[in-house]
């Protein structure tokens, strides 16, 4: 934009003086007139007008805004807060066709390995993660898919084949937050009266990265900053935790004496079948440490007055105590270093709508952290109903867990597994086998499950908001009081897979083949065969709106510097901006009074009259 406004105003020139305006712009367009430096002007200006803008804020604003959203959603007062939300992120998914291969998106990829937690099913296709229609079109079916895995107690490669196939997209160490809104609008995936499918929205902390379970032991779901060793049981949880607070140490640019950890947020975790309450979506916050087994609740019947978390809990209409998940043991062969994770849960009944219409899920996350440790809450919405809320209290008041205070990533996928909505196994059944399309396995899978693939988790939108001046509403995946990147390099075989000779792959930025611009987003496709993106596009067809934090990024060293605003109050930040603007326009005048003056010469030295204002009219 700014050299295209280099010339502002300028008005073509006449028969008679055409030559003589082409003779001048060569001049003016020569180095001794250092064009850059007015755009490094522009960039300054452009800097000081960000820094008014932001009002010092609580961290690094960002770029991550999909121009598909419209101007209204763009800031936003919520019921029950009157803070002024600012988007600071959303993925309409309007454009037609993207993917989410590595590589292929800023803010989004596309698993494509095995799951092998939680009695997965299904192995992870990015082939079916798409955009269509005007949103994300996660897709899940009934079809043999064969792989190879590396078995690393054997070390050595095998086949394996699985029946299922479906997707899950995560912006895990792209895009992260810590405390905010995310609103994400969809219509479920499946029947509401057939379960066994396992549709979710959900986040996770980033120094852990979903599926890759060596990334995630000892660090999920800790939300634990206390070093206490009272009891033998607290004695235990400084060494489970990878990094807890009893740690002086500053490795990985960490804090000393600051406990770290991966916590899990699930926005929405979907069950459907005919049973007593169902189906229902589950709300839950999982964090680790846990109760211990003598201490924890029966799964299927209430917990005894003080024996769970109690205080500060908030459940709206149609939602109750989740009784039927209390947490898991995450078991380790490391003598002490097998714990326990809660489940903080609520479950709420849903409807044939939610299966059919969209609708719109909602997470509210107030960090407990600082000046705000008693304050930091999580609330869940539907449809701006309250269905369940949680405060620091809640945690507090049990084991000493915290409100997240770690930068989080965001998730979507469909999972199929035995552990959810499938019929209970009984003693004429050898539940051997779940695949839907075997007779034989009719008598371990609901009734009519064949009958839903593929089955369509529809996404319209995806937006995370943030309030304005709250220090403890940030922005990144490493941050300065909570940074991961240093972690994630060290520890980088913890997040791929054996048989990857990288972690993840920067995006590419055109390249695509094309034919016209319309296989380009109506981007330049450069000699009719490849796609060459604008700024504003990125990925192999120029589908993917550019996204970034306000960082400077070394693309050789993988390395980012942040860009952030001093800490100066924000009427001062505005006034500095105003300003810095008043100068611009300023310096502009004086540039263009000279500029005229020039013109004059210019003309008169190759024959042009120019009329010269006469002194007796000054």
């Amino acid at each position: 934009m700014a050299a295209q406004a280099s010339c502002p105003g300028r008005a073509g020139p006449t028969p008679a003086t055409s030559n003589s305006f082409r003779r001048m712009r060569r001049v003016q367009s020569s180095p001794s007139r250092r064009p850059g430096s007015s755009l490094a002007f522009m960039g300054l200006l452009s800097y000081l007008a960000w820094l008014g803008s932001s009002g010092g804020g609580g961290g690094a604003r960002a770029s991550w805004i999909d121009p598909d959203t419209l101007p209204e959603h763009r800031t936003k007062v919520f019921e029950g807060d009157d803070r002024q939300f600012d988007l600071v992120f959303s993925d309409e998914f309007d454009r037609e066709g993207r993917t989410f291969n590595d590589g292929r998106d800023p803010r989004w990829m596309a698993m494509h390995k095995n799951d092998y937690t939680n009695a997965a099913l299904q192995f992870y296709s990015h082939d079916m993660c798409e955009t269509r229609d005007g949103a994300l079109v996660i897709t899940t079916n009934n079809t043999d898919v064969e792989f190879q895995y590396y078995d690393t107690p054997h070390k050595k490669y095998k086949s394996m084949a699985k029946t299922y196939v479906s997707g899950m997209l995560q912006s895990w160490d792209k895009f992260c937050f810590t405390g905010g809104i995310v609103e994400i609008r969809a219509i479920l995936p499946g029947r509401p009266d057939i379960g066994g499918l396992w549709p979710a929205m959900w986040l996770m902390g980033n120094l852990a990265r979903a599926t890759y379970t060596a990334s995630s032991d000892f660090t999920w779901p800790w939300s634990y900053n206390k070093c206490n060793r009272t009891t033998d049981e607290q004695a235990d949880w400084q060494r489970q935790q990878e990094v807890s607070a009893c740690d002086a140490s500053v490795h990985y640019g960490f804090h000393p004496n600051t406990g770290r950890g991966a916590p899990e947020i699930d926005l929405l975790e979907t069950m459907a079948g005919t049973g007593p309450g169902l189906p229902f979506m589950s709300t839950s916050f999982q964090v680790a440490p846990g109760t211990s087994i003598e201490e924890r609740p029966t799964e299927g019947t209430v917990p005894h007055p003080g024996t769970w978390y109690e205080e500060g809990i908030l459940y709206g209409k149609n939602s109750t105590l989740n009784k039927w998940f209390y947490g898991v043991l995450l078991e380790h062969d490391l003598p002490g270093k097998s714990y326990y994770a809660d489940a903080v849960s609520s479950n709420h009944v849903l409807s044939e709508t939610h299966f059919e219409d969209l609708h719109t899920y909602r997470l509210d996350w107030q960090p407990g952290g600082g000046d705000n440790s008693s304050k930091g809450y999580l609330r869940w919405y539907l449809d701006d109903e309250l269905l369940y809320g949680i405060t620091s209290d809640t945690l507090g008041s049990f084991h000493g867990s915290q409100i997240p205070l770690e930068p989080m990533y965001l998730l979507l996928n469909t999972a199929v597994s035995t552990n959810w909505g499938f019929p209970a196994c009984h003693t004429e059944c050898a539940c051997d086998c779940f695949d839907a399309r075997d007779p034989a396995c009719a008598c371990a899978i609901a009734p009519g499950f064949d009958s839903m693939f593929p089955a369509e988790f529809v996404v319209d939108s995806v937006r995370v908001y943030q309030a304005r001046n709250d220090t403890t509403h940030t922005l990144g995946c490493d941050t300065e009081q909570y940074p991961t990147k240093d972690f994630i390099k060290a520890n980088h075989y913890r997040y791929k897979s054996p048989d990857d000779d990288h972690v993840m792959l920067s995006v590419q930025n055109g390249g695509g083949n094309c034919r016209t611009s319309d296989d380009c987003n109506d981007n330049e496709c450069h000699e009719g065969k490849r796609c060459r993106c604008s700024d504003m596009w990125t990925g192999p067809q120029c589908l993917a709106a550019t996204a970034s934090y306000d960082y400077y990024y070394d693309a050789h060293a993988h390395d980012m510097w942040p860009m952030q605003p001093p800490l100066v109050p924000p009427t001062l930040s505005r006034l500095l901006a105003v300003l810095a603007a008043t100068f611009a326009v300023t310096l502009y005048m004086r540039y263009n009074h000279r500029q005229k003056r020039r013109l004059y010469v210019s003309l008169d030295n190759v024959g042009v009259t120019v009329p010269t204002p006469s002194l007796s009219s000054q």
